[in-house]
């Protein structure tokens, strides 16, 4: 069942758009998916019109977070916290390049995730989209979820008081 709150996410945004008529909560998001996300979200969507998925991906600069190659592959959760907060700093016009963290964090794990993304987690823990597992690792390489996905994009809504 979805809840009360995805379905006013869904009325919010054409999530139909994104992930057909029906939300399925717990399937995998694809990086078709994300990128339809970012558009629906963002309100970006007449800027690639005619664009196919890996034209999207260059044309809003995602390249570092969701490759291009293999669009059906499923995202994982560095790659959606990373999405999520593209999506802030495009909501608020400020490059998650020149973002800095507020506090310190240590990440046991580090070394095992890309540059690109490390950066956009190390925010997106700042912000508290995401968290890290008791022993200071984080747990990106899994798959994310449609519904994991959709809470961290309303607490980027939240933070920007449009939630």
């Amino acid at each position: 069942a979805v809840s009360p709150e995805l379905q006013r996410l869904s009325l919010k945004y054409d999530l139909q758009k994104v992930f057909g008529k029906t939300l399925y909560p717990a399937d995998f998001v694809s990086k078709d998916n994300a990128v339809a996300l970012f558009e629906v979200v963002t309100e970006t969507g007449n800027e690639t019109l005619g664009m196919s998925v890996p034209a999207k991906i260059k044309h809003y600069r995602l390249e570092n977070v969701l490759p291009a190659a293999g669009l059906n592959a499923k995202v994982n959760r560095q790659q959606a916290a990373s999405l999520v907060v593209e999506i802030y700093t495009h909501k608020t016009g400020v490059s998650a390049d020149v973002l800095r963290p507020t506090t310190n964090r240590y990440i046991r794990n580090a070394s095992a995730i890309p540059d690109p993304v490390y950066h956009r987690l190390v925010i997106a823990l700042d912000l508290g989209l995401t968290k890290l597992e008791a022993d200071n690792t984080y747990k990106g390489e899994s798959f994310v979820t449609v519904e994991e996905i959709l809470k961290e994009i309303m607490m980027v809504l939240d933070l920007l008081g449009e939630w």
